[in-house]
């Protein structure tokens, strides 16, 4: 067996051993379990081979070679070093055992894509009703408090396990059910947004109000409008998550401001804007609509 291109030299265990060797064996012995090493075999017993092995010359070999047997067992037509041969072994039994993991992790990974292919193939051939209750269900889960049940028995059961995972799950798919009730052409694949959306709760520490409230935000008729075309996946709501809600609270302060500055009261709303120079109600308006008139009025001419 070749060895590792490297071998295992314990300092303390060789210099006790050596300490009898003058400079020149100390060279020879180590040639001599470095060519052993690198061959993975024993040494040959023969006296002009081993020489040029360890770079002496045939007339001092035979004293070299007197001192330094004292390492080797001869066996046959061989010299054996016990410690390599142990060394050794160690080595080829970790090779083997190594290859037999990367044996079994390379069919774990075969299989890994095969079930990720067969999932994939049941999700295309699902679409048109995964789009239809999504739409429907993916809503309903925060309107009426409902817990969604993934229709696929056969998901990892580790990651089910994770509360944090099943609230990613569930806001893709409120996500997702939010995007269908404004355009049903579009595309969504929920499941495939759930990683992203559980770093965001896990990672950056964002909670599933939070989240929630952003997306109802966007949907909400207002200046978030302008995210619906922006925000069509999980990777997109985790990435514009902080410009999003920075929006959304600039807006919620103008709003409460605004609020503060018009009378409680709709009887009173009449007169404060007669008052304060601001049109008049129109015969069928309401008054919720006539606040929210007044209240864009008080925006655009800066009043607070």
């Amino acid at each position: 067996m070749a060895a590792l291109p490297y071998m295992q030299l314990y300092p303390a265990d060789y210099l006790a051993d050596t300490m009898h060797l003058n400079a020149e064996k100390h060279g020879a012995y180590l040639l001599l379990i470095m060519n052993y090493w690198q061959t993975g075999k024993p040494l040959p017993n023969d006296d002009e081979r081993l020489a040029t092995i360890a770079r002496v010359s045939n007339e001092r070999w035979t004293d070299v070679k007197r001192t330094l047997m004292e390492f080797f067992v001869l066996d046959g037509d061989a010299l054996v070093h016990p410690r390599i041969e142990s060394d050794l072994k160690y080595v080829e039994d970790k090779q083997h055992k190594a290859a037999q993991a990367g044996k079994a992790s390379a069919i774990a990974r075969a299989k890994k894509r095969t079930d990720k292919e067969n999932a994939k193939t049941k999700s295309t051939n699902a679409v048109t009703d995964v789009q239809t209750d999504v739409a429907t269900d993916g809503e309903q889960t925060y309107q009426h408090g409902g817990n969604h049940k993934d229709p696929d028995p056969d998901k990892d059961k580790d990651k089910e396990d994770s509360a944090t995972f099943l609230q990613a799950k569930k806001i893709a798919r409120y996500l997702a059910g939010r995007i269908l009730k404004e355009n049903k052409k579009v595309k969504v694949k929920p499941d495939n947004w759930i990683a992203d959306i559980e770093r965001c709760i896990r990672l950056d520490r964002r909670s599933e109000k939070e989240l929630v409230a952003a997306i109802n935000w966007i949907y909400a008729g207002g200046k978030g409008s302008f995210w619906i075309p922006n925000v069509l996946s999980g990777k997109k709501l985790r990435d514009n998550f902080d410009q999003l809600t920075l929006q959304m609270s600039s807006e919620v302060k103008v709003e409460t401001k605004k609020a503060a500055a018009l009378p409680r009261m709709d009887d009173e709303l009449v007169s404060w804007a007669a008052k304060n120079g601001y049109p008049q109600p129109r015969p069928a308006q309401t008054f919720p609509e006539y606040r929210r008139l007044l209240e864009n009025e008080l925006e655009k001419r800066g009043d607070r």
